[in-house]
């Protein structure tokens, strides 16, 4: 049998051999072609990873069956529009039916839910990450349904990243949905977690898929998979498989507002460096006054709209009830800038403290990981029509542990859609399961047919 295996003293230069000690397996499955043409398990260093926070403490613990029942309460929609109102700005932030919900279930369990954050110092009267040179340039979605995976892969990555890594944006733009190309490989590529996640069309994303996505595949800079707004279907490069495991975040945490999460909390948060996502209803932008939401203004919690929280101001001045109140979150969009609400051009807005506690009522943000490297990945090949009929994983032979090729790691089944994988080669981070000098197999799980081993 030809064997394609890979030279660890020679990081990504693929030799072949025909040893008995090595083999490749081909297999066709009936009249769906089904070929793993090759599995290649890359022992790569090791490499420090500090996800601590030294500008606060939080408390938190994995969601419980009572947690998952008011997160339910918050997120559950029996009837959800994607439209915004306007045909040149999308939305797609998916909340799910109660029969959605009940799939979505297993993965809520390793949720962490934060019980409080306390301060490591007094906190600052304003912060605006929009100011740093870390920071982006306003994205735009145009019409495509891809809000998610801006809030999380090219705003929240890109500046995680650029801070960690020194990368100045302050000269790139974003127009139209085209970065400036001398910057698109500092900034990361909302194609990369949305073509993956959206089986296959333009349909939107579960927040929680997306956050997972995050931690389990990472993301690769645009110039590896630029973006493409009338493309949904097609699936990464090998280069862009490859380069995203050194970008996974770290974990995600829920954070709904109550006794021990306060307005005090996000502040700190922002304070910390971190961004955070939030749900809205972009059918409400019509309503800002002086660009800003409040108890009067936005009062409904429908949403469908993946929003970035980047800062705070105290001294933030608007009416609500009646009253002149101060303190509101800046909070960026992904539609460019000029939508309407946007009055200054800048592609931001605010939420009135008491309107994000009562009205937006949760958020989540992401640790990141710096300095991460993966200890192993493994390198594959699939030739099958229907990516979303298959489910892929790795075990570990000697310790049992395994990984699924998943953005989520609850399975794969109907997320790639009813199209080919890609010709080119797949990279995968399998770093938690890999022990030097344990075999590790892979399992391919065609749902129409049966399990495969290679």
């Amino acid at each position: 049998e030809t064997v394609i295996i890979q030279n660890p003293n020679k990081a990504f230069n693929l030799y072949t051999d025909t040893g008995d000690s090595m083999a490749r397996r081909t297999t066709t499955l009936l009249c769906i072609l089904l070929l793993c043409t090759s599995l290649i398990v890359i022992p790569l260093p090791l490499s420090s990873v500090d996800s601590s926070d030294s500008a606060m403490h939080i408390k938190w613990h994995t969601a419980t069956d009572a947690d998952i029942e008011a997160m339910r309460e918050l997120m559950c929609a029996d009837d959800q529009t994607l439209s915004s109102g306007d045909p040149d700005h999308g939305t797609g932030l998916l909340m799910p039916t109660p029969e959605e919900w009940q799939s979505l279930k297993p993965l809520l369990y390793t949720t962490k839910v934060v019980d409080s954050i306390q301060l490591g110092e007094s906190l600052p009267n304003s912060v605006d990450h929009t100011q740093s040179i870390h920071f982006p340039p306003v994205g735009n979605q145009t019409s495509e349904n891809s809000c998610l995976a801006w809030s999380l892969g090219y705003y929240i990555t890109t500046f995680q990243e650029a801070v960690e890594h020194g990368w100045d944006l302050s000269g790139a733009t974003c127009t139209n949905g085209v970065l400036s190309p001398a910057y698109r490989d500092m900034v990361f590529s909302p194609d990369f977690m949305y073509h993956q996640l959206n089986n296959g069309y333009d349909g939107g994303l579960y927040g929680s898929h997306g956050l997972a996505f995050l931690e389990n595949m990472g993301m690769c800079t645009w110039d590896l998979m630029p973006n493409n707004a009338s493309d949904h279907t097609s699936w990464p490069s090998e280069a862009a498989f490859r380069q995203a495991p050194l970008y996974r975040s770290g974990d995600s945490y829920y954070c709904a507002f109550g006794s021990g999460i306060t307005i005090d909390s996000l502040k700190t948060i922002l304070d910390a460096g971190h961004l955070a996502f939030i749900a809205v209803d972009s059918s409400k932008y019509g309503s800002l006054t002086n660009e800003t939401w409040t108890l009067d203004n936005y009062n409904t919690y429908n949403v469908n709209h993946a929003n970035t929280v980047v800062g705070y101001d105290n001294s933030h001045t608007y009416q609500e009830g009646g009253v002149t109140r101060h303190g509101a979150f800046k909070v960026i969009n992904s539609w460019g800038t000029g939508w309407p609400g946007d009055t200054n051009g800048d592609g931001c807005f605010w939420i009135s403290y008491e309107a994000m506690r009562q009205r937006i009522r949760y958020y989540y943000y992401v640790d990141n990981i710096t300095d991460y490297e993966p200890e192993a990945v493994a390198t594959f090949t699939i030739d099958h029509d229907k990516r979303g009929e298959c489910e892929i994983s790795f075990s570990n032979t000697s310790t049992n542990d395994t990984r699924t090729f998943s953005p989520y790691d609850t399975g794969f089944t109907s997320h790639g859609g009813p199209y080919p994988f890609p010709s080119n080669a797949i990279v995968y981070d399998i770093s938690e399961i890999w022990v030097s000098g344990d075999d590790v197999v892979m399992e391919v799980y065609d749902s129409t047919l049966s399990l495969i081993h290679i």
